[in-house]
């Protein structure tokens, strides 16, 4: 059980425990085949192939968020009026708390549709230069019902959804002593435009996001590759050993000894060296456990790990930096836009600080629920940032 606890620093460190465990001395050592043909696993590690295919996948969530982040900022038809002294005190609360979900979600959905491209386009790259150095990337299942962030976009459109349900509720009974056909149609025709203008843009995030888990989604098929050449490509994968995510990131987050070594003269043999390192201590040997880590708040923020690898200065080599030009381009603009909806919901606070000043104390709740909501937003903003840009704050 004491070696479930400890970090392989070096590579002499991780021999020396092999052998305590009784593992044959040089199990470590794997062979690596490093090819220098063209195969299809290059192309589709070129940085460009990434930021292209990475932007799609940013524009096709992100659109759509913008106009429902338009609808809800710049209209207030979607929304109840929430009078105390019409509605009654305990349901004017509830219709102030729900909301503020109606506001915050889409500014949340917004951020997070531009943290999954920054984490993919890192996953799907250290994937291929990987499996151009000999290796193949196994990443960990994640189920998202179990993730923090996941957990709180649906309670925020559970609440956003009843906010909606107590607005049609009294549609409906402010016109039924007159005349209920009247009310009723009037509660129909809400149901449509909110299902079309909010909850189908809503429900479409929730999707895409429930499927960036599977991070193997956005990598090509092996199957792929046996298209163009067959032999070869079986030939090659033969060779190639498999390695656990979890034991990869967390040699990773230990440190490589040839990230901290001097650099030489020859860029792309510092940078196969790094590569080669890091596929020979993350083998899979017999006897040795995989560490599982304690997970963090934020999965996707602790899931940028090949940050610290691929944005490494010491990868001199004309790919690497490359990437990390283009990379440093697309994650500035997500930048960018992640503080423009976090100041959407700033405004709003402050907007709700003044309604309680002069006397509207029922927007207590919906303040409440906004600082709960940016804090959140804060705190992903923080922690991605942290990660995927590591190399600033290293």
């Amino acid at each position: 059980m004491a070696a479930a606890t400890k970090s392989y620093g070096t590579l002499q460190g991780a021999d020396e425990e092999a052998n305590a465990m009784g593992v044959e001395e040089g199990a470590l050592d794997v062979e690596i085949e490093i090819s220098n043909d063209e195969h299809p696993w290059h192309r589709n590690s070129s940085p460009f192939m990434l930021f292209f295919s990475v932007l799609m996948m940013a524009a096709m969530q992100v659109g759509p968020l913008l106009l429902l982040m338009w609808e809800v900022h710049t209209s207030k038809k979607h929304l109840m009026n929430c009078d105390a002294p019409h509605l009654g005190v305990f349901p004017a609360t509830l219709c102030e708390w729900t909301k503020a979900y109606v506001r915050c979600f889409p500014d949340l959905a917004f951020l997070i549709a531009l943290v999954v491209p920054i984490m993919t386009m890192l996953h799907n790259r250290m994937f291929y230069v990987l499996m151009r150095n000999g290796a193949l990337l196994q990443f960990e299942k994640s189920n998202p019902l179990t993730d923090t962030l996941f957990r709180i976009l649906l309670f925020s459109i559970f609440n956003a959804a009843g906010h909606f349900a107590l607005k049609m509720y009294f549609i409906v009974h402010d016109y039924y002593d007159d005349n209920s056909a009247i009310g009723f149609a009037e509660a129909k025709f809400g149901v449509y435009t909110i299902a079309m203008r909010y909850m189908c843009p809503a429900a479409i995030f929730l999707i895409f996001f429930f499927t960036s888990y599977d991070v193997t989604g956005t990598i090509q098929p092996l199957m792929r590759y046996f298209e163009e050449d067959a032999e070869g490509a079986l030939q090659l994968i033969s060779k190639m050993v498999v390695l656990p995510e979890t034991k990869v990131s967390r040699i990773v987050f230990s440190g490589l000894t040839s990230l901290d070594s001097s650099p030489s003269d020859d860029a792309d043999s510092d940078t196969r060296n790094v590569y080669k390192e890091l596929i020979e201590r993350s083998a899979p040997i017999e006897g040795i456990p995989v560490l599982v880590d304690n997970a963090p708040v934020f999965k996707q923020a602790a899931r940028m790990w090949p940050a610290r690898v691929l944005l490494h200065p010491h990868l001199r080599d004309d790919d690497s930096m490359a990437f990390r030009r283009l990379y440093f381009v697309f994650t500035a603009s997500c930048v960018c836009f992640m503080c423009l909806s976090i100041n959407f919901v700033i405004r709003q606070i402050r907007k709700e600080l003044d309604d309680i000043a002069g006397g509207q104390y029922n927007d207590i709740a919906c303040l409440v629920a906004e600082l709960l909501m940016a804090c959140v937003m804060v705190g992903l903003f923080v922690s991605t940032l942290r990660a995927s840009c590591w190399h600033w704050f290293s």
